[in-house]
């Protein structure tokens, strides 16, 4: 994009948006993952409790970790020689 011509703030809003979508897509079944094994174990016995408070807080840390590594993406990015992408 930035060889085409976007401003480094249309970067940055690219790459945190794709961290917010893969902090979500990797959120979902994740937790639809942990709410079946929470099942079948309480079937064996043992309890775990995942309230809505603390799904919400999973998937806030999620995110927050997504956006903060993908920083490490925009710096990159931010010092790349845009003309190289067309080099062969």
């Amino acid at each position: 994009l930035k060889a085409m011509g976007a401003s480094d703030q249309e970067l940055y809003a690219v790459i945190v948006e794709q961290a917010i979508w893969m902090a979500v897509l990797g959120y979902l079944p994740g937790m639809l993952v942990c709410l079946g094994l929470s099942t079948w174990v309480a079937s064996k016995g043992i309890i775990i409790l995942i309230t809505p408070l603390s799904a919400l807080g999973v998937l806030g840390i999620t995110v927050f970790m997504c956006v903060g590594s993908a920083f490490f993406a925009i710096q990159k990015v931010t010092r790349i020689d845009p003309a190289i992408v067309f080099k062969a």
